[in-house]
């Protein structure tokens, strides 16, 4: 399952994927066209591909997407966790809605995607693989609300390691 799957880094990880022989699940927020062709592309590859529409923002969605990959590909076996938006702004021009946006895509619904991905990895070794970037420990100018998130949610991911490690699921950044 690969977040932001319809373009960029999501697309070409779903497709490393499927180029090794994964099915796939990827999510869009906007563009469904897009995200049909990448599925074309993967089931080209010789896999079974979905997409799913999914606004991480709104974390309480995560789970019927779950259920709805649970019914087209049977399991997870890794949650790539790649979808950040942000408003590329100083802090002090930053908006508390684009604040909140920021952290609830790449924490609040790395959380959720977690609680739905773990049950669905039925006791195999799992992954949970979280793309961030260098403004998670760089400062780097407009982007101190995002790198605060991503470094929140590598923070999360090593917890996640901890705590998940005894069932075979490991993560990493």
């Amino acid at each position: 399952m690969v977040t932001g799957g319809s373009r960029g880094i999501g697309r070409g990880i779903a497709l490393r994927l499927a180029r090794d022989g994964a099915h796939c699940a990827i999510t869009f927020r906007k563009d469904a066209r897009a995200a049909a062709r990448v599925v074309a592309e993967l089931e080209a590859l010789g896999v079974r591909a979905v997409a799913e529409r999914l606004e991480l923002a709104e974390p309480e969605q995560v789970a019927p997407v779950f259920e709805r990959i649970e019914a087209a590909l049977g399991r997870v076996d890794v949650l790539a966790a790649n979808a950040a938006a942000t408003a590329f702004r100083p802090v002090l021009e930053q908006k508390p809605h684009n604040v909140r946006r920021t952290f609830a895509i790449s924490v609040d619904a790395l959380v959720a995607m977690t609680q739905a991905a773990v049950p669905l990895m039925k006791g195999r070794p799992g992954r949970i693989v979280l793309i961030s970037g260098i403004d998670s420990f760089q400062a780097m100018g407009g982007h101190s609300v995002l790198g605060a998130a991503k470094a929140a949610a590598e923070s999360l991911v090593r917890g996640l390691a901890l705590e998940l490690g005894p069932l075979g699921i490991t993560g990493t950044r």
